[in-house]
């Protein structure tokens, strides 16, 4: 409420209290009218800038990045006024105790190079497996482990983490028509090799055919086997393992060797 509006309420208060007063500009009570109003409307003027503050869906864009840095969402100076109210607004409608996928990716922290999979009830009801990919290192693991507990969902009896293992295999795709051998070979080693960090990741058998068939194969098969196995195996392999034994190792495929052959 403004000075004005302030001003008008009180010396309508005033007239209705008692007609004789004379409240018009330049007289004692008109003096004293304005110390009033002037204090009061400042009150409310700071009232409204702290409820400004005290709501992200409020508040400037400044106070937005405190917001944003306060619910741990992640921005940069790129990121728009409007996608980062967005994301702040979503961490208060999905609070940390939720025990959502977001809640524990919140939980992990910013600025890490690995991806996370998370599995509830995996060892029964309140139980929850976070999964860190290959590339996660045991001091990662430490830092997540501390900030979920941190943030430790209501009615979660047990949280495990764990860093997922490499499980190497190998690809032999069988294919008819003029295909580019090394092309086909490299395009699959460089979409599950060594760089890939996806916990519990499957090799599909259609993926693999459609990268084949995308360097001028006319039909393609693919096979898998691991590394240490002499077993060909064809169609999708899963890289995931049970998550009912306690601590269980989860594994994430990566391509070792991929032979292309013409039939």
């Amino acid at each position: 409420m403004d000075y004005d509006s302030v001003k008008r309420i009180i010396d309508t208060a005033i007239q209705n209290a008692d007609p004789s007063v004379d409240t018009s500009d330049g007289t004692i009570t008109s003096l004293i009218v304005a110390g009033d109003a002037t204090a009061i409307a400042g009150v409310y003027g700071y009232s409204e800038m702290i409820g400004r503050k005290a709501f992200p869906d409020l508040c400037n864009f400044v106070d937005l990045k405190r917001w944003a840095a306060i619910k741990g969402v992640d921005f940069n100076e790129d990121t728009p006024e409007d996608v980062l109210r967005q994301n702040v607004l979503r961490a208060f409608r999905v609070p940390p105790s939720g025990g959502d996928d977001l809640s524990f990716r919140m939980a992990v922290g910013t600025g890490v190079v690995f991806n996370i999979y998370e599995n509830a009830r995996a060892r029964g009801l309140g139980s929850v497996d976070i999964v860190l990919g290959h590339t996660a290192s045991v001091d990662n693991l430490s830092n997540v482990t501390n900030s979920i507990e941190v943030m430790r969902p209501l009615g979660c009896a047990d949280v495990q983490v764990s860093i997922a293992q490499k499980r190497e295999i190998e690809i032999r795709i069988v294919v008819t028509g003029f295909v580019d051998i090394l092309a086909v070979s490299t395009a699959v080693e460089s979409l599950y090799g060594g760089s890939g960090d996806i916990p519990g990741s499957d090799l599909f058998r259609s993926i693999i055919e459609a990268v084949a068939v995308q360097h001028g194969a006319a039909d393609a098969t693919m096979f898998w086997r691991d590394v240490s196995g002499s077993e060909w195996t064809q169609g999708t392999c899963r890289a995931q393992k049970s998550f009912t034994a306690h601590r269980s190792a989860y594994q994430h495929l990566i391509v070792e060797k991929c032979f292309v052959e013409l039939r």
